[in-house]
């Protein structure tokens, strides 16, 4: 994460883990 860019190269829906999809939301609110 650097300011307003997030990178990401993990894919939560294959795990399930709903963490960084909480932290994109949180960052757009």
């Amino acid at each position: 994460r650097q300011g307003r860019m997030l990178a990401t190269a993990f894919h939560p829906e294959v795990t399930g883990d709903r963490r960084v999809h909480k932290l994109f939301v949180d960052s757009l609110l």
